[in-house]
């Protein structure tokens, strides 16, 4: 099921896409307090941001409007087109609502890129500038996970209690469950558990490393999949480091983190 055709130089709504144009943009005649903003049809997925301007009816709330939405869509089609739940997050300023806005209108654009080299995850790269950072920086994998509007960083020490523990899968599977791009060098055991619950739940991740990406270099094989998929961006800051870098101490645990900080903020 296609919603739309995408090529370099043309795009297309597809019989299904169109059906979904068209009940996206009549929300609103059923619930007044829903406002569409910006929105994009690509061809397996839709992003879109709600404007709640008013109360919803009682016992409504956004998804059930998205619900409605999708049941439309079905009823026009004949047949499901989307499959169950939703990615959503709440914005509540000018900065995050310019950001989403950003993200949402260059969905075309990535997927043009990704058209255009079809080694667009599989080769190592320097990446744009990251904001606080010494030198230059070398990723692996899909650069666009550093625009997306929804990244957080993970530091956890394997200290922590069982109850901080049990609080912070609590906050994984939420953030996992919101589309969220998880950022760290992954180090710690518990760290480790993250990523790899990440990777089984379908998630996306930034692995920051001290490590240089030589010639041959290829994600391991924990990685390698979500990374060919474009689930996974490996980031080497080995230029941050002496050449003579060969094994990690606390020091370069601190720097890893703090450019995770840089790179989820």
């Amino acid at each position: 099921m296609r919603y739309c055709r995408i090529t370099q130089t043309t795009f297309a709504l597809t019989d299904s896409g169109r059906v979904i144009q068209q009940e996206l943009q009549g929300i609103h005649r059923f619930y007044e307090a829903f406002k569409l903003g910006q929105y994009q049809i690509m061809p397996d997925h839709v992003h879109f941001l709600a404007h709640v301007v008013a109360p919803l009816p009682d016992g409504a709330t956004l998804r059930t409007v998205v619900r409605a939405f999708k049941i439309g869509v079905k009823r026009c089609v004949g047949y499901p087109v989307f499959a169950a739940g939703m990615y959503d997050s709440l914005i509540f300023d000018r900065k995050q609502l310019e950001t989403e806005v950003a993200y949402v209108r260059a969905n075309v654009f990535r997927y043009r890129q990704r058209q255009a080299n079809p080694t667009y995850f599989q080769e190592a790269r320097a990446l744009p500038p990251l904001p606080g950072c010494r030198s230059e920086l070398i990723g692996f994998g899909n650069p666009s996970l550093l625009t997306h509007p929804r990244r957080v960083a993970i530091r956890i020490s394997d200290r922590i209690t069982p109850e901080e523990w049990r609080e912070t899968q609590a906050d994984v599977a939420w953030w996992i469950e919101q589309g969220y791009v998880f950022v760290s060098p992954f180090i710690s055991k518990k760290e480790v558990a993250v990523r790899d619950t990440v990777l089984a739940k379908g998630g996306r991740l930034i692995r920051m490393t001290y490590r240089p990406f030589g010639k041959r270099y290829k994600p391991s094989w924990q990685l390698i999949n979500a990374c060919s998929a474009g689930r996974v961006l490996e980031i080497s800051a080995a230029r941050e480091f002496p050449p003579e870098t060969d094994k990690i101490t606390r020091a370069i645990c601190l720097r890893l983190n703090e450019l995770a900080v840089l790179a989820s903020s």
